[in-house]
């Protein structure tokens, strides 16, 4: 007996796109009754006729006339693209999506979602299941991320949706999706520059400077933003837009609330927006409170000294803030040029008897020791199977134990030495010997940090290697050469 076609049952009148013969009904019924046809074929499709089945049955339904028939088909898809499906169905899980592209359905989903009304529970459920189907895709097939951002209107109706200051289940699903689709890609993150996100995702975490989420679903949401803003602050010019919507001056606002949960985000997105950036590191050290304070360096040192907790949902929030305040702090002293800015940073380190001194030495010897506690793991290892070490797995495991929080601590302990206060090099010294170290452990951490900057004849990486380079070789000088005498707590020389 012959196999029975896939598409054995399919009449022509069950594909709405084509035109019906004359004298045939077109209405709601017959749409009804194409649906429900696709539903059942779908239903007992096996692989290889599924993708195919679902381009016939679903290409046209998601710009059907009446949204609850589109809603249906939507939800068709969603289902179908399921991660507990696919997980089951890995190949017919690709032929599906690429189905799916090729009859253009991306557009079509897109196309629908400005047609529903969320003030209507069905269609805002069929807001969440076209949102869902993205994501869903793009677990699938990464591809997906970047063509339905040059292929469709999607980005630019996710950041008019997040324009309302209301807060919905919705608007946090774009959040998520938001996400998703810039995480990776740099494609991505440009095009939600040059579409106005920056300002966007600004003015969605603009509320929380005076206000804490109201639900943990808008906590998510506030969290989905903070890290969907880092990420695209990977790219410079990205960085740019949010200096000049003043991006720098409303996360220190949000970080001078001290209760406020939004702290970590904002200190996250500074440390992005900041890192190898001078234009941001400029407003963040001029930003002054309303007794003229340097607002900026305040709060930071505040926080780096733990005076103030930052709240969050994980355990692991303490030490993140300590390595993204390394960061900053590293991040300052490289973005300022010499002069009294510098220099008043650099005074921030004298005051109270040298305490954020103290507290950086411990963070450098406490990360130098993790990093090092790794490397011999994995050498014993190695010689117990009596293989060598691979270079790849030890750069990870070095990684993982805080190999960039101990360069970056050692950038700053660079910097100080090289701005030459002989009571900062006297402090130092003093807290490297009361633990049997020396300064050739810094010198150390600073030349494998100057290999490992980077390869190629950017000039970028050349500019940094020299830099670096300054620093090692001022700290193999006479501590007396070009010493200084120490300033004033306010940054004064004496």
């Amino acid at each position: 007996m012959a196999s029975l076609h896939p598409f054995h049952g399919l009449c022509s009148s069950c594909i709405p796109w084509r035109t019906p013969p004359r004298g045939t009904s077109t209405g709601l019924g017959k749409h009804l009754h194409s649906l429900l046809d696709c539903n059942r074929l779908l239903a007992s499709a096996t692989s290889p006729y599924l993708g195919l089945l679902l381009a016939l049955c679903a290409r046209p339904a998601p710009r059907h006339e009446n949204t609850d028939i589109a809603a249906d088909a939507i939800d068709l898809i969603r289902e179908l693209t399921d991660s507990d499906v696919v997980e089951d169905n890995e190949e017919e899980a690709e032929v599906l999506v690429e189905a799916l592209l090729e009859n253009n359905v991306l557009e079509l989903l897109v196309q629908r979602l400005g047609s529903f009304d969320e003030s209507v529970d069905e269609e805002a459920t069929g807001v969440f299941n076209t949102l869902s189907i993205f994501e869903n895709l793009v677990e699938v097939k990464p591809e997906v991320a970047e063509a339905v951002v040059e292929k469709t209107k999607l980005l630019r109706w996710m950041l008019s949706r997040l324009k309302p200051r209301e807060f919905t289940s919705n608007k946090q699903t774009v959040s998520e999706v938001l996400g998703i689709l810039t995480q990776k890609s740099t494609a991505n993150q440009t095009a939600l520059g040059a579409q106005g996100g920056i300002d966007v995702l600004l003015t969605s975490v603009a509320p929380y400077r005076s206000r804490d989420p109201a639900s943990h679903e808008e906590e998510e949401f506030m969290e989905n933003i903070f890290d969907v803003l880092s990420s695209c602050l990977l790219v410079q010019d990205n960085k740019q837009l949010f200096v000049e919507a003043e991006g720098v001056q409303l996360m220190l606002l949000i970080l001078k609330r001290k209760k406020s949960i939004a702290r970590a985000g904002a200190l996250k997105t500074l440390d992005f927006a900041m890192t190898k950036y001078a234009p941001a590191v400029e407003q963040f050290v001029a930003f002054t409170d309303e007794g003229g304070g340097l607002l900026g360096l305040k709060v930071l040192f505040t926080i780096f000294m733990g005076r103030t907790k930052l709240k969050k949902k994980e355990s692991s929030i303490d030490q993140e803030v300590e390595e993204r305040c390394i960061s900053l702090i590293s991040s300052i002293f490289q973005g300022l040029s010499r002069g009294s800015k510098r220099d008043r940073v650099a005074a921030k380190f004298v005051e109270n008897e040298y305490e954020k001194c103290d507290r950086l030495m411990e963070i450098f010897l406490r990360y130098r020791g993790s990093v090092i506690e790794a490397e011999d793991r994995l050498e014993q290892q190695a010689a117990e199977d009596e293989e060598e070490v691979d270079q790849e797995e030890l750069l990870l495991s070095r990684m993982d134990a805080g190999l960039y929080t101990l360069q970056q601590s050692a950038v700053v302990i660079g910097h100080l030495w090289n701005i030459g206060d002989m009571g900062i090099r006297r402090r130092l010294l003093m807290l490297l010997h009361q633990k049997g170290c020396a300064l050739s452990m810094v010198r150390e951490a600073l030349q494998d940090y100057h290999d490992n900057i980077g390869t190629g004849d950017s000039e970028e990486f050349s500019k940094q290697k020299r830099r670096v380079m300054r620093l090692i070789e001022a700290m193999h000088k006479p501590s007396g050469e070009n010493g200084k005498e120490g300033w004033k707590d306010e940054g004064k020389r004496k």
